[in-house]
This record gives structure tokens, C-alpha cells and sequence, in this order.
């Protein structure tokens, strides 16, 4: 079956459109703006845009605090790879998973994932590498782009995150999602190399990700690639929860995971050595996050609940994504941290009270993205 209509979801201030017969497969526009348009996947002389619809189906929630679609489409020659997309929208943020399933054995030049066109224009780009795992504000490297005709930004390895601001403030952070491991290991693909490249387009900024490349075709083996990633927005003027005084306070109550001397079963890990904060993909930190939220819903207590001292690391114990035998895979805490604060607001709601989540670390890089800003958005 070939799917030609278009599904379209919509959010408090943003709407993704599916489009099955166009090369642009999702375009996001916010406050009545295009924010960007993901043209989807490409590997050798093919891409997405010469795919069939075989599926596409739209979950909307009852309490209204997400929307979700997920399609496949079919590339209609060998073995007719399949790539499958799930795209979730909650808050001021989207998740999109993307699964590429190769049944033979192809020669490409290069597969890139997820390519799109950032729109607008944009006057500075900042980009974090994977590098430190609890990343600082000095860790991001900006790049003024204002006024510029051409530029290109070339990456040997696709990097944790970008966030691009235009002159009036808004913002929109693009990242990887939590498993870094399958961004990261190009040990599947003999000799190949990876390139990111960011470049000025007609209608805004360019992004390709290229997970693998080489210069002469060469054969991948089939199998499924997996890949996920988000992108946040922020626009100025929305008002955020601060931590308040004592005095100030007698409506929330806050909690805080252990930070410094954090028992290993909680704590994340990077290069042997214990971070000092939680992983939110431990079993234990989520459980111990589960049961608070459980017993706060069923207080009756009303008003909201706060987690204090925030942090996103990045993680290498295996043994927190249920691979023990792995030893090491590297996962960052972001998207997780996504699935908890739409849990958490889905078991306060009926109850009238709210989860946010802030951080106190003004050093922190995460007290400057959208991601994260976004969980303590006070949204009425």
C-alpha cells in the first residue's frame, strides 16, 4: 500500500507535518514559523525522497501533554530496505527515533542520517563535542554566523549537541539522543570515517550527518541501525521556576538525587570513574524517582513537586541500559530525562500539581539550553 495523504500533529505552539510525496518527510513550524524540515536518510546513490509510504499513524494523548506519529517508508528496489521513524512532541521538545533496516549487503559511498535545513537566520551557532561528561558552559565552542553570505562547519565526529540563536533570542538546540554508543561506534562499518557538516542553504542552515563515510564505495552488512535525537526551542519573553525562598516555597516541595559520595547502583560512570551525580537510566534512580512521584501524587498535599540540582551526564556503565555483558556503552541522561518530566506531569495531573526541574550550577551548560529550560517552564 502506498500512503500519499499527509498527517499533521499539533502541539501548544508548534505543528509537524508528515508528507509522504514530498522530499522534506516532516517540516516543523512554530508560532506560525518554519523551524526546520528533515529530508531523512541517505546511502550512496539513494535517499528517502524515492521511498514509498507503507504506514504512517498519529497517537494523540487524552491529557493533551504529547502527540506522537510514527511512519515507514519503503525503498522500492533489492531487498526494499525499510526505514521506520517515530516522532514525539511534548513541552517545547521532539524526540525522533529513526530505524534503518538493511536486509542485503549494498556498496555506498556514505549513510547519513536525518538530514535537514535549520530555516531562518540565524546568528550564532554553538557546538558541544563529546567530550567532557558533565559538560560546563566552557565547553561549547560559538560561532558567529551574522551577516554571513558562506560558511561551512565541518566535524569529524557528530557532536552532543548545537544550539543556533537569532538575532531577536529565540533559540533551537538540536542533539543526540541518549545512545551515543550507536552515533559514536562507526566499528561496524571497516574504514570508514565520520563528517558533519553545517552550511548555509537557500532557506536557512544546512545539516548533514554523516554516521559513516569513505572515499571509494564499500559494503555494509545488513542488519537494523538504530539512531535517535531531539531538537528544543526556546523563545524569550516565556517564564521559568527559579528556586525560591523558604517563605516563598510553601507550594512545592523539592527533592534532590545525591550528589559527591553517589552509591555506584545510582551513580553515573565515565572511564571508571564515579561522576559524583545520578544517571537517569540507572534502574535504581528510577525507580527511587518512580516511587516519590507515586506517593506525592497520592498525598493530597496539592502544589507542585521540584527536582533542585539537576545534572544530564553522560554515562558508560552498560549495566544501566540492561547490558551487563557490554561492559561500557557511552548514553547520555537528556532524552530520558524527557520520559521522566512527561511521566512524572502525567501522574501529577489529575491532582492539579506539577513536576519541574532545574538546575543550581549557574557554570553548568545546562542552565543555558532549551532542553533543559524547558522543564521548568511555567506553562499556564
Amino acid at each position: 500500500m502506498n500512503i500519499s495523504q499527509p498527517l499533521l500533529l499539533e502541539g501548544p505552539d508548534c505543528t509537524c507535518l508528515f508528507s509522504p510525496v514530498e522530499r522534506e518527510k516532516l517540516r516543523f513550524r512554530h508560532g506560525g514559523n518554519d523551524l526546520l524540515s528533515i529530508s531523512g536518510i541517505g546511502f550512496g546513490k539513494f535517499d528517502e525522497s524515492s521511498a514509498y509510504c507503507a504506514k504512517s499513524k498519529k497517537h494523540e494523548s487524552i491529557d493533551g501533554l504529547n502527540t506522537s506519529l510514527e511512519t515507514v517508508n519503503i525503498m522500492p528496489f533489492g531487498s526494499e530496505p525499510s526505514i521506520t521513524r517515530k516522532c514525539e512532541m511534548a513541552g517545547n521538545h521532539v524526540v525522533i527515533t529513526t530505524d534503518f533496516d538493511l536486509r542485503s549487503r549494498i556498496e555506498v559511498g556514505s549513510l547519513e542520517i536525518d538530514n535537514l535545513i535549520i530555516k531562518g537566520t540565524w546568528a550564532k551557532i554553538g557546538i558541544m563535542k563529546i567530550s567532557s561528561p558533565v559538560p560546563g558552559l566552557a565547553d561549547m565552542q560559538w560561532h558567529d554566523v551574522s551577516g554571513r553570505e558562506n560558511f561551512r562547519i565541518e566535524l569529524t565526529q557528530i557532536p552532543l549537541l548545537l544550539v543556533l540563536e537569532n538575532c531577536d533570542g529565540f533559540k533551537i538546540e538540536i542533539g543526540s539522543g541518549d545512545d551515543l554508543w550507536r552515533w559514536t561506534n562507526i566499528s561496524v562499518f571497516p574504514e570508514a570515517r565520520q563528517s558533519m557538516v553545517l552550511e548555509k542553504a537557500d532557506d536557512g542552515i544546512s545539516l548533514i550527518r554523516k554516521v559513516a563515510c569513505w572515499d571509494l564505495d564499500t559494503a555494509i552488512i545488513p542488519r537494523k541501525y538504530r539512531f535517535s535525537w531531539y531538537f528544543a526551542w526556546e523563545k524569550p519573553g516565556r517564564k521559568y521556576l527559579k528556586r525560591l525562598q523558604n517563605d516563598d516555597a510553601k507550594d512545592m516541595e523539592y527533592f534532590r538525587f545525591p550528589e559527591g559520595d553517589v552509591p555506584q547502583q545510582l551513580a553515573a560512570f565515565h572511564e571508571g570513574r564515579n561522576l559524583g551525580v545520578s544517571c537517569y537510566h540507572s534502574p535504581s534512580v528510577s525507580g527511587i524517582f518512580r516511587d516519590l512521584i507515586r506517593s506525592f501524587a497520592g498525598s493530597a498535599k496539592g502544589g507542585d513537586i521540584v527536582l533542585a540540582n539537576l545534572s544530564v551526564p553522560l554515562c558508560e556503565n552498560a549495566a544501566h541500559l540492561e547490558r551487563p555483558q557490554k561492559q561500557q556503552l557511552l548514553h547520555w541522561n537528556m532524552t530520558r530525562l524527557f520520559t521522566h518530566w512527561l511521566w512524572a506531569n502525567k501522574q501529577l495531573k489529575n491532582s492539579g500539581s506539577r513536576f519541574f526541574a532545574i538546575t543550581e550550577d549557574k557554570e553548568s551548560i545546562f542552565s543555558i539550553l532549551p532542553s533543559v529550560r524547558g522543564l521548568s517552564e511555567i506553562r499556564e
